[in-house]
């Protein structure tokens, strides 16, 4: 299994700097929230192995914000300098479909769409929408939404 930042690699150079496909720090956080639940959903599998915490702007993996903190709403720039990493060609064709789907939205925009989703609502409980949570959200709770919402019979 591969970590985090590796897809957050792998999506990067996927995005075209000042445009709609742009990634900052909180769309790409987004983007690993949704890559991993639509892997969860077709496959019963993490896509990577890091926990995704239920933070204030949203789903959050703590290890990749940290790495591009400074970036948190400008652009992060691809860097063609990123080795490819161990991603096998089924995950990251899912990763580039979830791209597809959700380049075409801003950080803030994936972040009001997932504050209206459950499992960062029941990881959050009764706190406050912006109140600081360091809660990991139930990868079985993203694995069960993604199913129902996103991959229904």
């Amino acid at each position: 299994m591969v970590k985090a930042i590796e897809v957050a690699n792998f999506l990067l150079n996927l995005s075209k700097p000042n445009t709609k496909e742009s990634i900052s720090n909180l769309k790409l956080q987004k983007l690993l929230y949704y890559v991993q639940g639509f892997h969860l959903a077709f496959y019963n599998d993490r896509l990577f192995e890091d926990d995704i915490q239920a933070w204030s702007h949203g789903p959050v993996v703590p290890d990749v914000y940290r790495e591009f903190k400074g970036n948190s709403y400008r652009d992060i720039q691809p860097s063609p300098l990123i080795k490819e990493s161990d991603l096998d060609r089924r995950k990251e064709d899912l990763i580039r479909e979830v791209w597809e789907v959700f380049k075409g939205f801003d950080g803030k925009e994936l972040e009001k769409m997932s504050h209206e989703e459950t499992p960062w609502k029941n990881a959050r409980g009764d706190l406050p929408e912006y109140a600081s949570s360091m809660e990991t959200i139930p990868i079985e709770n993203i694995r069960d939404f993604f199913r129902e919402e996103y991959v229904k019979n």
